[in-house]
């Protein structure tokens, strides 16, 4: 991934530097893709494609608007960097969604094909694609901010929707999209505009569990990735159930006593339902 960012040269050095220790401390807070070749042999070489966005504050984005600034991904790096606080909390993020959204800025749409997002749409880029609607899924959008490398890419950009902010500007070009100008079931972002509330509203705690299963994490690995007890995964499982349960007993309520006792028919009813309706993985008030 560091060698797709310093292939387009359009980070400072000091910022290039300080990219594993950023992104190892923000870990949690990255929406990450990664587009590997399984054919090829593991290692940096299978990475075809990645991305990185941020869920960021109101401060952070409205200066960015208002006038012409630094390359996106370097102003927030720098930021980062300074200790400026440019990302949004949990509890932030639930405040949002329960008003108008939330905001969201990619720092990296990356390909070893291309550097410009959007030109041209190979198998790589599809996929990427179809992992970016994914790492977004569950959270609704206010507005997404995207930085273009060149004008064939600004113009693919906006028969997408989104707008060139500062036209003189560049490159790179900022461009945004926002709700109001996303027709709802039409275009292929407006499922991270229009993200319906969830319904059964699990705890940071149970989220954070739920995540790992989803990417096929067995309960040791579980424990290990989260430094918890298995005891500590057990007991969380049950109150996953329990509140699954009383937002859907038909569903997630245990089918028999065996099931009661292991689970794994209700932990797929349930993986499956969560893969369908990411918003549950979301902070939400």
């Amino acid at each position: 991934c560091l060698s797709l960012v310093n292939s387009t040269g359009a980070l400072p050095e000091h910022v290039t530097s300080a990219l594993p220790a950023v992104w190892e401390n923000l870990l949690e807070k990255l929406i990450f893709f990664v587009v590997e070749d399984q054919e090829r042999t593991n290692g940096a070489g299978s990475i075809r494609a990645f991305g990185i966005s941020v869920v960021v504050s109101e401060d952070f984005v409205q200066p960015l608007l208002s006038s012409p600034q630094k390359p996106l991904a370097e102003k927030f790096y720098e930021s980062v960097l300074a200790g400026d606080p440019v990302l949004q909390s949990d509890a932030e993020i639930c405040a949002s969604h329960d008003r108008d959204g939330v905001d969201v800025a990619v720092l990296h749409f990356l390909s070893v094909d291309h550097a410009a997002p959007g030109l041209p749409e190979t198998d790589v880029m599809r996929h990427g694609m179809a992992a970016f609607l994914a790492g977004h899924g569950g959270f609704r959008l206010r507005s997404l901010l995207f930085e273009a490398q060149s004008l064939p890419a600004v113009q693919v950009l906006i028969q997408a929707g989104f707008r060139n902010v500062h036209p003189t500007s560049g490159p790179p070009y900022l461009m945004a999209k926002h709700r109001a100008d996303t027709r709802p079931g039409i275009e292929a972002l407006s499922q991270i505009f229009f993200t319906p509330a969830p319904r059964i509203y699990f705890t940071a705690a149970e989220r954070r569990l739920l995540e790992r299963a989803l990417h096929g994490q067995k309960d040791p690995e579980i424990s290990r990735s989260l430094q918890i007890s298995e005891d500590t995964v057990k007991k969380t499982w049950q109150n996953v159930f329990a509140r699954a349960a009383k937002e859907f007993p038909a569903v997630f309520r245990a089918q028999s006593a065996n099931e009661r006792v292991r689970g794994p028919g209700r932990r797929t009813r349930l993986l499956s339902y969560l893969r369908e309706h990411p918003e549950e993985l979301r902070p939400w008030k």
